[in-house]
């Protein structure tokens, strides 16, 4: 058997409900999402590819922007001693 105090609460807010017309619903969007939002939303999720670039004194594939560590050499200088 129930309880009389649940009994009691539930009867409480079933008169609330149908009194105040509290119904719960689910959160509906005011407006459309136009293609244009929907895109910029999701511009972050797109297949991250790296620039890899051929070196063209040693032919090695590297990142740009980064020390060839085959030739240690960067923009023409050169930034480390290779280990052989």
């Amino acid at each position: 058997m129930r309880n009389f105090s649940y009994n009691f609460i539930d009867l409480i807010f079933n008169i609330a409900n149908k009194w105040l017309h509290i119904k719960t619903k689910m959160a509906v969007p005011k407006r459309k999402t136009s293609k244009s939002k929907k895109g910029m939303r999701r511009s972050h999720r797109s297949a991250l590819f790296k620039n890899i670039v051929e070196d063209k004194k040693s032919g090695e594939f590297r990142l740009s922007h980064h020390v060839d560590t085959k030739t240690g050499m960067y923009n023409g200088k050169q930034i480390f001693k290779p280990k052989i």
